[in-house]
């Protein structure tokens, strides 16, 4: 599901709209797996009241791990960060939702960081220092940080030219 345009201003054209990095569903999909293997060991036990204990436990966590695993689908399903020809936005949440948006005039520095294991993955962390409230804002887990610095710097001086984003 991708970012709702009735968020936009007449005039304001969406340039990204990223969900986190696929690298998320690692954790929950290693626990899960690590699970099941608990159910196919529990089966060697030769103590059978031990062997069934460990199939409850077993299935059990496998259930927490299933509900981690969706609610961390839904979590980034409903985690967007966008750029549009006016502003940067970042959405979360499902039940309570946070919101930031930075408008790209009041931007004054956006840079990126990546670990070595983060450039493998194309992944990273965006920092965007604005004149607003807060300073400094961090967005983690972005997806080709380097391209959405350079993108943010393209419409930031676009923005500043004043020119016609329709043509963008």
């Amino acid at each position: 599901m991708g970012f709702s345009e009735k968020y936009l201003n007449h005039d304001e054209v969406l340039v990204l709209d990223l969900h986190p990095h696929w690298w998320r569903f690692v954790k929950p999909y290693i626990v899960f797996m690590a699970t099941l293997a608990g159910i196919a060991y529990s089966k060697r036990i030769p103590n059978e009241f031990l062997a069934d204990l460990a199939l409850i436990i077993s299935q059990v966590l496998t259930a927490l791990g299933v509900i981690n695993m969706v609610a961390q689908i839904v979590i980034w399903n409903r985690t967007h960060f966008v750029l549009t020809s006016q502003r940067v936005i970042f959405q979360s949440g499902v039940l309570i939702r946070k919101r930031v948006e930075i408008s790209l005039h009041k931007i004054n520095l956006v840079t990126f960081h990546q670990s070595l294991f983060e450039r493998m993955l194309n992944t990273g962390d965006i920092f965007i220092e604005s004149g607003a409230e807060y300073g400094q804002e961090s967005f983690h887990d972005v997806r080709d940080p380097r391209q959405v610095q350079a993108l943010i710097h393209q419409w930031m001086h676009t923005y500043s030219a004043g020119e016609d984003f329709q043509d963008q």
